[in-house]
């Protein structure tokens, strides 16, 4: 069965076309998916199953994961803003969103994500963050006021960049707000639940 076949026709269709464009020689960086294809499985589930309506994506690239976020909120009635610094790359994600037929569900949000996220009121119940490593204890702490209670914080690269990610880990551990778990899915990911 195609993994794709649980997903709405125009969705599955852009992202099949993102993961054959990945595999291609000669892929530029800065428009490779940035998200795992595991990892994107994964957390479409997660926000299904936790029924998570407010979304808050920090490090949005070319759509990758924002189209799969998006889809995710849009069955829940909810509702995704994605920060990308990158205007180039926030164009191509938003063109992706259009043709996938989310464009009413996907805030988009240009700029660095250090002030931007700081604008933003919220509350919102769940949040990946896959930007430059080094500012993700900064992020985490930006939308913690932000965050509902169990509401989840998902970091993504936890394993594939373990010695970056080792202050960041170690903070949520011993965050008294947070229980916060390693799953070993794609690259890594961490998530932190806020328990109060």
């Amino acid at each position: 069965m195609d993994a794709l076949a649980f997903l709405d026709e125009r969705v599955a269709q852009v992202i099949r076309e993102l993961e054959e464009d990945f595999h291609k020689t000669g892929q530029e960086r800065m428009w490779a998916p940035k998200l795992h294809p595991e990892s994107a499985r994964f957390l479409h589930m997660l926000v299904l199953i936790g029924k998570y309506r407010r979304l808050l994506e920090i490090g949005g690239g070319v759509g990758y994961s924002t189209l799969w976020l998006a889809h995710a909120a849009h069955r829940n009635g909810g509702h995704l803003v994605t920060c990308e610094i990158e205007v180039a790359r926030a164009e191509v994600s938003r063109r992706h969103v259009r043709r996938a037929g989310l464009h009413g569900v996907v805030t988009f949000l240009i700029g660095d994500a250090r002030q931007t996220v700081g604008e933003l009121a919220g509350p919102f119940d769940f949040v990946l963050i896959d930007t430059t490593k080094a500012d993700y204890i900064t992020y985490f702490e930006l939308v913690t006021p932000k965050l509902l209670p169990n509401g989840l914080i998902v970091a993504d690269n936890v394993t594939s960049h373990a010695k970056a990610l080792a202050p960041y880990i170690q903070h949520v551990r011993h965050h008294p707000l947070y229980e916060s778990i390693t799953v070993p899915i794609g690259k890594g990911l961490e998530l932190s639940r806020r328990v109060r």
